[in-house]
Order: structure tokens, then sequence, then C-alpha cells
């Protein structure tokens, strides 16, 4: 009588309520008077063609009727309602196997199931309008890289003449004679090579967001000997000594795998010391589940890590988000050249493949930047790809 779920017991055969407790007479909204030696579905008339038919079955089969969270309309309190219950029909048998009672369990859900759906509405909202979001924040990104392209293949013949001309103008002048006019002219230059620099990240950044090129298996062990080729000259004037250990084969852009590489080693030479040899190692693993959790990586794919540790000037703790925006530099340009693009572009490109950048560091131990990738671009990993 004192249970928290509503209970009513009905003889089987007339389906007259016998026994009823407090919890059912509130959930019904009816009083007891009205429950307690009446018919069933005297008392419930405005379901009774719902369900009748169900608990009429379970006295026929002596099989129970179970119904989760339905929705109702009951009169309660002499008004319609609509409310959502949980009820199960259980029949009880006598000694000779037949079913003379009929025990109704009912539990009211309307709160629990009315709180989950607005819940879902707000989540479908919230999705469409994120969906629609990320839409028109693609058509701008193709719209910005588009425009980069062009303005900045608009604005490479003019620097081009703007620096061929200022170098004429300089070689016919004579030093002695015009040291300022020199100095002005060697200023100009400059600034349109610095320019001219920009330009071509900028390109190279944009090329990122449209080129649609496809995945080929890319042995990263390649990539590194061939921008270690590239950079060959200034490796030897830094001194700079690079290890390598063994890399896997991945399913990459080969393109932007040695864009990838070309940025990171560029960096470290960038950024070595001035009175120090530089040393650069690079390393790799897979990738640990607690980093995959910690960048919010996929689990069911697997993923390699790849280290760039050096002995360069380091990071800041709180220089290591803002490295990654373009155009963020972090030192003033008499210092350290560049455009402030690279490692944006790192980011990029690791975006591009389902993976991630981040870096740490101190301006005591150098720094460390770390960059994971998926092995595979596929859902299903194909066989025979060589790890480290």
């Amino acid at each position: 009588m004192t249970a928290p779920v509503g209970i009513c017991i009905l003889n089987a055969k007339s389906l007259v309520s016998e026994i009823v407790n407090s919890s059912f007479i509130e959930i019904a909204g009816k009083s007891y008077e009205k429950i307690i030696g009446h018919y069933y579905w005297d008392t419930f008339a405005e379901v009774a063609f719902l369900y009748a038919e169900a608990l009429q079955g379970v006295v026929s089969t002596g099989e129970p009727y179970y119904a989760n969270e339905v929705a109702m309309t009951l009169i309660r309190h002499g008004k319609p309602e609509d409310i959502y219950v949980t009820f199960v029909y259980t029949p009880i048998k006598n000694l000779d196997d037949q079913v003379n009672k009929v025990i109704v369990w009912v539990l009211e859900n309307t709160p629990q199931v009315t709180a989950r759906q607005r819940i879902e509405e707000l989540v479908f909202e919230r999705t469409k309008d994120l969906a629609e979001a990320n839409n028109n924040l693609k058509k701008t990104n193709a719209e910005l890289a588009r425009f980069a392209y062009i303005a900045s293949h608009d604005l490479q013949e003019p620097l081009r003449k703007i620096s061929i001309y200022s170098q004429m103008v300089q070689q016919m002048l004579n030093p002695s004679n015009h040291i300022q006019e020199a100095n002005y002219l060697h200023k100009i230059s400059s600034s349109a090579s610095r320019m001219q620099a920009m330009i071509r990240d900028v390109l190279a950044y944009s090329e990122l967001a449209t080129q649609n090129q496809p995945f080929s298996l890319v042995d990263l062990n390649a990539i590194v000997l061939i921008v270690r080729r590239d950079y060959e000259l200034l490796i030897e004037e830094k001194q700079a000594i690079i290890e390598c250990s063994t890399l896997p084969i991945i399913e990459a852009n080969e393109v932007q795998m040695a864009q990838l590489f070309a940025n990171m080693i560029s960096n470290a030479l960038k950024f070595a010391r001035k009175n120090e040899a530089l040393a650069l190692r690079i390393t790799g693993n897979n990738t640990t589940a607690d980093e995959l959790l910690r960048h919010e990586l996929p689990s069911d794919k697997q993923y390699y890590t790849i280290h760039f540790a050096d002995n360069g000037i380091g990071l800041a703790p709180e220089q290591t988000n803002k490295i990654f925006d373009i155009f963020k530099r972090l030192h003033r340009k008499s210092e350290y050249e560049g455009t402030g693009i690279g490692l944006a572009m790192c980011k990029k490109i690791a975006l591009n493949h389902g993976g991630v950048i981040d870096a740490e560091g101190s301006s005591e131990r150098g720094a460390i930047f770390n960059v994971i990738l998926p092995l595979t671009q596929a859902e299903r990993r194909p066989p025979n790809l060589p790890n480290a």
C-alpha cells in the first residue's frame, strides 16, 4: 500500500478493481471510490480503446504485457492530461493454473520523458545550427583562400618590378657619392624581398585549403632525406646535427608531408642558439591512448607521434599555443627572419590529415614539437603497412 509504484489488483474474470494503493490513485488522478469495486474500463474509459485488448490477452494467455514510456491522454481530476507512463499487466494464477487476478503496475515518466525530449530537441537544433555554421565557415574559408591566392598572384608582379628597378638604380649610382640614396634603395629591395617571401608563404598556405590531392603511401624516411638535401648548405653553415630514427610509411599527401618536415627542420635551424651547434633529433612512437584522449582523437584508428626535439632558444610555456597562429611572430624581424606562416602551415597540414600538432619546451632546454598523424586515412587499416 505504501509502495512508490502504482499498484491495482483486478479480478481476472470481471476486471473489477479489488485493491489499489495511494501511488496508483495519485497517478490515475481519480478518487479511491471511483476505482475500487468498479469495472476497470469504466474507470479508465478514455484509454480502453488502446489497452483493453492487451489486458484481455493477459487473462486468456497467462502472459504478462509490458508498455514502456507510452503516451496517453488521461482524465485526471476532471481534466484531460497528456502523460507518459510505464506499466505492466502481470497475471496471477491459482492452483489450477488459471489466471484469477491481474496486477497493474504503473509508474509515471512524464517529467523524465518531456525533459529528455526537450534535450533532444535542443541537441537537434544545436546540431543543425552547427552544421549550417560549419558550411558557412567552409564557404568563407574557400572564398578567403581564393582571394589570398588571386591577390598574391597580382602582388608578385609589381613587387618584382620594384625589386628589379631598385637594383638597377642602385647599380647606376656611385656608392661614394650617393651613400644615403644607396641605403634607401637597399631598404626598398630588402622590404620587397620580405614581401615576396610573405606572398609565397601565403600562396602555399592558401593552396593547403584548396588543393584536393589524393593520399598515397608515403615513406617518411625518404621525405627526411629529401629535406636534408634541400637544406644541406644551411645545415653545414649552422654546423647542425640532425638525427632521425626509423619512421613509418603512412597514408598521406606526399607534397604536404615534404612541406611539414621542411618547415619543422627550417624552424629548428632558424631558432638555433647563437654560439651553440644545433642538435635536432626526430623520433617517433605509436600514439598512446592518453594522447588520443587528450587531443580528442578517435580511438578506433592507429596514430603515430613524431617528435622534433632541438636545443635551440626554446619556448616559454605561454607561447606554446600562440606559435601556430598564422602571422604570429614571437621575435622581432631584426632578430630572426621569417613570415610567421611556417608553423601555421604545419598545423594546417596536420589537420588536413586528421591529426594534430602541439609544442612544449623552455628557454633552457629547447623546444619539442609533437606531430600526431593517422597511419591510414581509411577506416580500415590496409595490410602490410609497416611501422617503425
